[in-house]
């Protein structure tokens, strides 16, 4: 019964993802219906999706943490640069390459900044790596969201804690739109003073204060 619901979502998943052609973006062949069942043809990968690849030994040098931040900032710029917003993004959406590349995936949620298809107030994407924009129900999402998500991330890959941790989804929607994140030195202690300032100007409140584009925050790693 969902079909109907969810065949807009794929062809704007399909559309979104097929115009952007990037090395840290998963490559979209061809998309299309057979016997009515829609399809994505995408490149193969060989590798690990991030999400796994931080719960597995040895663990990540804070080296690899940063690159692989680096690359997903700049395949993010480059899709922000042609008008899509990925708005899902978190380690589950992150593939490692068995060479270190990184791969974006998943452009189901991906807003086309010309389209209006998401309905004003929707709040999609997974809560603990949304920016306060989202939780909020703003349709006024851009580029800067995936920057909090992506700082969000960091975070979590440098302390093995979330920011913004609670019990319940609406738990940490709440802490995401009121409280300042935990002091990343409650968790870990020994960063660069410099990296730690970086991951909260990603997670600021109000995109202004974040860092304007993703190559901008890639730069500074």
């Amino acid at each position: 019964e969902d079909t109907e619901q969810m065949r807009p979502r794929f062809y704007r998943e399909a559309r979104a993802a097929a115009k952007l052609n990037h090395r840290n973006i998963v490559t979209i062949f061809e998309f299309a219906e057979e016997s009515n069942t829609p399809y994505i043809v995408m490149e193969f990968l060989r590798g690990t999706p991030l999400g796994a690849r931080m719960r597995e030994a040895p663990p990540l040098s804070l080296d690899d943490k940063l690159n692989i931040v680096a690359q997903l900032c700049d395949g993010l710029s480059y899709a922000h640069d042609q008008g899509v917003v990925h708005r899902d993004v978190k380690p589950d959406n992150v593939f490692i390459l068995e060479d270190g590349s990184v791969k974006l995936l998943d452009f189901g949620i991906a807003k086309l900044t010309s389209s209006n298809l998401t309905r004003q107030g929707d709040v999609l994407g997974s809560a603990s790596y949304m920016s306060p924009e989202q939780v909020g129900g703003s349709d006024s999402v851009d580029g800067r969201a995936d920057i909090f998500s992506t700082g969000v991330m960091l975070y979590e890959m440098l302390s093995g804690h979330k920011p913004f941790e609670a019990e319940a989804p609406t738990a940490v929607i709440l802490k995401i739109l009121k409280d300042d994140p935990t002091p990343i030195e409650t968790h870990v202690q020994g960063l660069p003073p410099q990296l730690v300032s970086a991951v909260m100007k990603a997670l600021a409140k109000s995109p202004d204060d974040r860092f304007p584009k993703a190559d901008a925050f890639s730069r500074e790693l």
